[in-house]
């Protein structure tokens, strides 16, 4: 397991964007780093502290904000079982997009790094962070929208 130091290191180290190039797109990989290590701790005040006032959208689900704290906090929805528990998603094998929860991906990857898509009607508008592994297939996505001034969590991983 890599300690958190060395997490933020790997995902500080990213490339920039293979997508369309956002002209700076160091402040939402700045947000996805935040996320994926307050995933990683399990901290579910920080993800709430980071989600978008909107909520989250995961698939054709709609999270409302002040529900989030039931959603990520145990054991029973997608959005907690994409982010912290691959168990828990086989259980609820009836939807599968993804193979494992984002922890065991941050647990499993090596070389990782954080591509930044910039806002289009592709993607809802929203900034999508790409993680990707030198030694994985799977890319989890996570994408972050302008609120405020900040850029909050607005979609995925896992969705």
């Amino acid at each position: 397991m890599l300690p958190l130091l060395a997490l933020v290191h790997l995902l500080a180290s990213a490339p920039r964007s293979a997508g369309v190039e956002m002209p700076r797109p160091e402040p939402v990989r700045r947000a996805a780093q935040r996320f994926a290590s307050a995933a990683r701790r399990r901290d579910v005040p920080a993800l709430l502290e980071m989600a978008s006032p909107a909520g989250i959208s995961c698939g054709e689900e709609q999270y409302a904000r002040r529900d989030l704290p039931g959603y990520l906090e145990g054991p029973g929805s997608w959005l907690h079982a994409s982010i912290f528990s691959t168990r828990e998603m086989v259980r609820q094998a009836k939807r599968r997009p993804a193979p494992y929860s984002f922890v065991e991906f941050l647990k499993r990857a090596r070389g990782l790094q954080i591509e930044v898509r910039q806002p289009d009607e592709r993607n809802g508008g929203f900034a999508c962070t790409y993680f990707h592994a030198a030694n994985l297939d799977y890319v989890p996505e996570v994408c972050f929208q302008k609120t405020g001034g900040r850029w909050r969590w607005s979609f995925g991983p896992g969705c």
